[in-house]
């Protein structure tokens, strides 16, 4: 049903078209030609009235009026019939679907569609825009004098001004001309004219500055401009007192096309060294070009298929811990390689291949490698399920050392298994499995061409899971009851023979260094080519303690799991049972975070092996933090860091690692983090080094970045 002002509207503007106006000494004039049309709505907090002068309909105090594709609300509207056109005066919200317009003034042409606004603001967060006067219709908006702010405007807050503006969402571009960027009243860049998508990326840029004695002042930058949808080509720049100028194109991306998402980017570099160089990993002088690309790509459509992948090729193995140390420290091996999948209702597809893109590094290259995964799956009423594992691969292998000899394999590798889960009864399961693996070698050793083991499997997975509740409250800790709940396991696995035609099998995929337990079941053995014999017995004990989340749910305050393996078969290391390995964290409350890994050798009652992280947190104001990593013979390393909200806008860091073997302190770090305008983070910080490095024993580095990007 209609307002009463709806109504009175109607009422008042059937008046005019009849040639008189009730309650005013005005008539319209006799040519008034155009018409506002009977389905414009108007509301306002106040009774409607008609100016006596004008002859307008005046409605005022939160004045609302909705017509054809705008909503205008304003202090006043006032409605001209003769003039066949709508004014909004002070504080005026003009409104379309996805575009919305704060003016001083605007005024609605009926005929035309056509919107024109005064002293106006609009925008998406984080972009704000101001200007002086736009016109045109809810499709195509053209607006003069404009300057876009990212965020609140500030003295360091990056702004655009543009001479002119059109946003056309009809065809979902924008196009500006005249535009000077900024950082605050600092200029930036002048361009004369720009067209971009509606939704669009964004400007990728980034900052680097240090000094460091080996690579004297550091001064660059990254920049990647949004030229089409999604690609963001560009480049860096990055000089060196010391030592020369880095420099090379580069890209970013990201893309969404329906339910594909793509992204990924990299870098091409390169760089005339004139500095000390000395030498790589290998003992051979540095050459002064140098150089690197790394590139990494993710696709898929997040259900079915992916494709992702990496290249590394650095021109020696130092160029990127030299001139890019924060990606070194991330990615020390540097490693090529590409995969695609796909994923089925209960099985993987998919293709790998690993490539050997630096002399320096050994790799077990895959020329390809092609795999399917079939998930364990009901083998019809049985309640057994059946796993199957099949791949294919060309492998290759160079050593760094060219005298070593060349390692080449055509494999072909399948497993298949049964297991069937018995429930003896409440908490109680036993899992029975058994399964083989065949595998065929078509280029073999110890003069033969070529070589086809089969490996059969037997064992079984038990455990037991029960619980206990107790109602014990800690307030301060948030504690409201406790439930242990704790599960012994035992896992038997039994391949005989497994370390048979060892001496015709090329030892590509052989065991790598691991302190952990190796996996047991055949089926999950990546080192297959220098199996050793299989016959454990691997014992373990888990415990969770728990107590009620507040609102829903269960919170874990404490996990601590044991496991050890007994071998029943010899081994290359002599042992009959492996060290005991214990797993212990502890998260009481949101403060604490304590983690501890050990291992425990029983024949001499030693702990080969402790690596522990305690973190003490006092929300964003402080937190305080000890790491331990310990090997015997390797490594005794002791770490404290910390941090510290001087205010809301300033926190200092810290750090320092202690070697204790060789009695010195590694790095010391200090610094300082500064927010800037909302959307700056400038970064300050100095290192203080000791030991044989390639780095120097005192550093210097400022950065600054963007948070919005």
């Amino acid at each position: 049903m209609p307002s009463r002002r709806t109504v009175l509207l109607s009422l008042l503007l059937a008046a005019l078209a009849a040639g008189r106006v009730v309650g005013a000494d005005v008539e319209p004039s006799a040519g008034a030609g155009s018409s506002l049309e009977n389905d414009l709505r108007l509301t306002a907090d106040e009774p409607l009235r008609i100016d006596g002068q004008t002859g307008a309909v005046v409605a005022r105090k939160n004045a609302r009026v909705v017509y054809g594709d705008w909503t205008l609300v304003a202090d006043e509207i006032r409605i001209l019939r003769a003039e066949g056109e709508v004014r909004a005066i002070g504080n005026v919200v003009a409104t379309s679907p996805g575009l919305r317009i704060l003016a001083r003034f605007a005024r609605y042409e009926q005929s035309t569609g056509r919107l024109e606004v005064e002293d106006f603001r609009f925008g998406r967060p984080p972009h704000y825009a101001t200007g002086k006067r736009g016109s045109g219709t809810a499709g195509r908006m053209v607006f003069e004098d404009v300057r876009i702010f990212y965020g609140e405007p500030g003295r360091m807050t990056p702004q655009v001004a543009m001479r002119l503006l059109t946003v056309d969402r009809e065809e979902e571009v924008f196009a500006a001309k005249g535009l000077k960027l900024s950082i605050g009243s600092l200029p930036v860049l002048a361009l004369s004219g720009l067209v971009r998508p509606l939704e669009g990326p964004r400007l990728i840029w980034e900052t680097r500055a240090g000094y460091a004695s080996e690579l004297g002042l550091h001064l660059g930058v990254g920049v990647y401009y949004p030229l089409s949808a999604g690609w963001n080509p560009g480049g860096s720049l990055d000089v060196f007192t010391g030592r020369g100028v880095l420099l090379g194109p580069g890209m970013r991306y990201e893309i969404e096309r329906g339910d594909t998402r793509s992204e990924g980017g990299g870098d091409l570099l390169y760089i005339h060294d004139s500095g000390d160089r000395g030498v790589d990993a290998l003992g051979e002088p540095i050459s002064r070009d140098r150089g690197f690309f790394t590139w990494q790509h993710l696709q898929g459509d997040g259900r079915r298929w992916s494709l992702n992948g990496e290249v590394n090729w650095w021109s020696d193995s130092a160029v990127v811990r030299d001139f890019r140390e924060d990606a070194f420290d991330r990615n020390q091996e540097p490693d090529t390689h590409l995969e695609a999948s796909f994923y089925g209702e209960n099985f993987v597809a998919s293709a790998f291949t690993r490539y050997r893109a630096n002399d320096f590094h050994t790799v077990a290259e895959r020329l390809p490698e092609v795999r399917f995964d079939l998930l364990p799956t009901p083998l019809g009423d049985t309640g057994a399920l059946l796993q199957v594992n099949a791949g294919a691969a060309m492998l290759r292998e160079k050593q760094t050392d060219p005298a070593l000899p060349e390692l080449r394999s055509e494999r072909f590798d399948l497993y298949a298994g049964l297991e069937r889960t018995l429930r003896v009864n409440r908490g109680v399961t036993l899992t029975p499995v058994a399964g083989g693996r065949l595998t065929h070698y078509g280029r073999a050793e110890g003069g033969r061409s070529d070589y086809t083991r089969w490996l059969g499997e037997v064992g079984f997975d038990a455990s037991v899971i029960a619980h206990r509740d107790f109602e014990w409250k800690q307030p301060m800790l948030g504690i409201d009851g406790l439930r242990h709940v704790v599960e012994p396991v035992v896992q038997y696995r039994w391949v005989p023979s497994a370390d048979r035609g060892r001496a015709f099998i090329p030892a590509i995929d052989r065991p790598a260094f691991i302190t952990r337990l190796q996996p047991l079941g055949l089926a999950d053995r990546r080192d297959i080519d220098a199996l050793e014999e299989i016959h454990a017995l691997r014992l373990g004990l888990n415990n969770l303690l728990q107590t009620r989340r507040e609102g829903y749910g269960s919170r874990q305050l404490l996990e601590f799991n044991l496991a050890g393996d007994f071998y029943f078969a010899d081994r290359l290391d002599g042992r009959d049972y492996s060290t005991l390995q214990a797993e212990f964290r502890l998260t009481p409350a949101a403060w604490l975070d304590w983690w501890l890994f050990l291992r425990f050798d029983p024949d001499d009652a030693t702990v080969p092996e402790l690596n522990s992280r305690l973190t003490l947190v006092d929300g964003a104001a402080w937190s305080v933090g000890l790491d331990t990593d310990y090997l015997t013979g390797s490594l005794a390393q002791y770490e404290v860091f910390g941090r510290y909200a001087l205010n809301e806008a300033y926190e200092v860091f810290g750090s320092v690692r202690y070697d204790a073997r060789e009695e010195r302190f590694n790095e010391i770090r200090v610094g300082l983090d500064a927010r800037i305008a909302e959307f700056w983070l400038v970064r300050a910080g100095v290192s203080f080094r000791d030991g044989p490095r390639r780095e120097s024993s005192f550093g210097l580095r400022l950065s600054l970045r963007f948070l919005a990007f």
